[in-house]
């Protein structure tokens, strides 16, 4: 059936009147209708419904929201939406907590028609998150109005085979606010937030050092990973005049959700700092001054990064200033 937004916020409300009827106060059973923001899930048509799905259900869990998973079906050539409710029970409770969940089809043709109906399912004023899975999505003229409702605005340039079209299309959506001033929204990437704990590491290992004058950065892949590119990017923009020498060490590209940065070397008067992670698992050796220990970096996937990424407050402006002098080689 063609979607509509009166239709499908309809069903939602018929389907929460049957819920409803469930409950027993005297009990404390029953469901909690909880919603804290509207996110908005930019999809493929290729992309695991069972994985997307299951990996939606556990944020929503951390993170209660009205989702709207739009999926991009390049031969469709009308818009086509259906509703749900999810529902998880707390340990030791006997209430359930559900949120809603919207799903919707359409082809790039009909992202307009899409824009228009988002606009109608957003929760009045409650934060719209909108996430943008796939790097290539990003550039889709089409998905443009749908960003200009948006408080923040997601992205993950982790696995992108072309990092200088992914920097593109992260800088571009920097830039793309009202009358070419800087956006409405906050812009995040998954990717930087995958260097968060060499960056940890780095700082709290210069805490009180010399600033380093020289460094190199290698990485598995024969081309540079985007969590690499900002890495570099972070370590220049809070050391000005440094010079850090980028290569690969390895041509083999590690599979999805394995690190790609092998090594970090930083050097100067009184600095000798050295991080490796020889496969890209958890285990990472720290080499200073000839002194070595050892840290370890959890795993980390898609879920756990959107799931820390919906938890940080403010804009990010470490994030902004490493955009600007990201390079990619």
């Amino acid at each position: 059936m063609p979607a509509d937004a009166a239709r499908l916020l309809h069903e939602l409300d018929e389907t929460w009147r049957g819920l409803g009827k469930d409950q027993d106060k005297d009990l404390g059973t029953g469901v909690l209708r909880a919603c804290a923001m509207t996110l908005i899930v930019a999809a493929a048509e290729a992309d695991d419904p069972q994985e997307l799905g299951g990996m939606l259900s556990s944020l929503m869990q951390q993170h209660p929201s009205r989702t709207i998973v739009v999926r991009t079906c390049p031969h469709r050539d009308e818009v086509e939406a259906r509703t749900t409710v999810q529902c998880w029970m707390p340990f030791g409770r006997r209430q359930q907590i559900c949120g809603e969940w919207i799903e919707i089809y359409a082809g790039t043709a009909q992202f307009g028609e899409v824009a228009l109906l988002l606009l109608g399912l957003t929760v009045p004023d409650l934060p719209v998150v909108f996430w943008v899975r796939h790097t290539a999505l990003g550039h889709l003229d089409a998905l443009r109005p749908v960003l200009s409702m948006a408080t923040r605005v997601i992205v993950d340039t982790s696995e992108a085979d072309d990092q200088v079209s992914a920097l593109d299309a992260v800088r571009s959506l920097a830039q793309d606010g009202p009358d070419g001033h800087e956006p409405v929204w906050r812009l995040a990437d998954l990717a930087w937030g995958r260097i968060t704990r060499w960056r940890k590491a780095l700082a709290g290992i210069l805490r009180n050092a010399p600033a380093p004058s020289r460094g190199s950065i290698r990485w598995a892949g024969e081309k540079m990973s985007m969590p690499a590119c900002y890495l570099d990017a972070w370590l220049r923009s809070v050391f000005p005049g440094i010079e850090i020498d980028l290569a690969s060490s390895d041509p083999v590209r590690p599979p999805v959700n394995v690190g790609r940065i092998r090594v970090v070397q930083l050097n100067g008067a009184g600095v000798d700092v050295r991080l490796e992670r020889p496969t890209g698992g958890p285990n990472v050796v720290a080499i200073t001054d000839g002194l070595q220990s050892g840290l370890v970096f959890p795993r980390l996937d898609e879920a756990t990064l959107l799931a820390e990424e919906l938890g940080i407050a403010g804009p990010d402006h470490l994030f902004r200033e490493a955009l600007k002098v990201a390079r990619t080689g």
